[in-house]
């Protein structure tokens, strides 16, 4: 591919000042996204709360911190619907297998504990 048409591809990085862009609002339900947002953040306080009972979870919180469970509880209710596996966690964390199975084991009963209360 030469330069000149690479070029010519990309010239929406600089826009000419006689264009106008507009957006359109994306359409969505407050009182829906403010329940699955406030499930996933007690889901992960639940969490948090049960470090001293659950040596895994405190282990995982050691290793990858609070944002590292926070990611970790989406794969559990991505796992709880179907969505994925400890494999394919293990690959998007760049974990080892052993551990994605036991961080989601450890999360999937407070999770869908949660899910069932909302």
């Amino acid at each position: 591919m030469s330069t000149s048409t690479s070029l010519k591809q990309h010239t929406w990085l600089n826009p000419s000042p006689k264009h106008s862009h507009t957006c359109t609002p994306l359409s969505h339900s407050p009182s829906r996204s403010r329940r699955t947002g406030r499930h996933r953040r007690s889901a992960l306080l639940a969490a948090v709360a049960r470090r001293e009972e659950n040596e895994d979870i405190d282990v995982y919180i050691d290793r990858h911190g609070f944002d590292g469970l926070a990611t970790a509880r989406g794969y559990a209710s991505g796992r709880l619907d179907g969505a994925v596996t400890h494999r394919s966690v293990a690959n998007e964390l760049d974990h080892p297998p052993l551990e994605a199975e036991i961080i989601l084991q450890a999360l999937e009963p407070i999770v869908a504990e949660y899910a069932l209360t909302n």
